[in-house]
């Protein structure tokens, strides 16, 4: 825990243990430490020992996008400041995230520029608008698709040939494959399936894993 924090925050990504489930359009929110159901301000209210807060998500699950949204407002109104962090947007696209909150450049261009996935309108606009609003700190957090392709098709050791300009968008390598309990769990995840790429598959996992990470680390570091 940081003494004297100026920052929190707040990560949307794919697949982490924070979950909702979610029939029509209700949900349920469940401590699994505790084994019982609660409510999402409880979240917000037992934050303070944290500096960084995981939201698992379904990309496709308007539900859950609709509550990170509260949530992040809740967070805001109980802490001032909150930086967010999101999946969606990669690390070459930090300036033009930057500009939009600035307020330098018009919605439609930001959406291009940053190739915001095709529900950000319906999904992720709200949370952008709430932290352009509250004039908030937001992460473009992912490695470039093109790197993260690289790596499934040629392998780790290829980023390693990148110019230094493009290895700029990228954590610091090598980007570590040994953790044999991701590993199989990721495995499990794929059905399984052991063929001859899939090595190259898993590094392209841990180079989005290692890279998002890295976002957040230069952030709280920084502040």
């Amino acid at each position: 825990m940081l003494k004297n924090r100026q920052s929190f925050i707040f990560l949307l990504i794919f697949g982490l243990p924070f979950a909702t489930y979610a029939q029509s359009e209700d949900y349920k929110i469940y401590d699994s430490r505790a084994g019982q159901q609660i409510e999402l301000s409880s979240i917000a209210e037992t934050f303070e020992p944290a500096d960084v807060l995981f939201f698992g998500e379904r990309h496709d699950d308007s539900i859950a996008h609709h509550l990170q949204d509260q949530l992040y407002g809740l967070l805001l109104d109980r802490y001032g400041q909150v930086t967010l962090s999101m999946e969606m947007f990669e690390t070459d696209c930090q300036q033009v995230v930057d500009e939009y909150l600035a307020g330098f450049i018009n919605e439609r261009n930001f959406v291009k520029e940053s190739r915001a996935w095709g529900n950000y309108d319906t999904d992720y606009r709200p949370m952008l608008e709430r932290a352009k609003a509250s004039e908030q700190a937001v992460i473009a957090a992912n490695a470039p698709r093109r790197y993260v392709n690289m790596v499934s098709r040629l392998g780790p050791e290829s980023l390693s040939n990148l110019p230094i300009d493009s290895r700029a968008h990228l954590p610091p390598l090598p980007i570590s494959t040994d953790d044999d309990a991701y590993r199989n769990a990721f495995n499990d995840a794929m059905g399984g399936m052991a063929h001859s790429g899939m090595e190259n598959v898993f590094a392209a996992q841990c180079t989005w894993d290692a890279s998002m990470a890295y976002s957040i680390y230069k952030h709280w570091r920084k502040h």
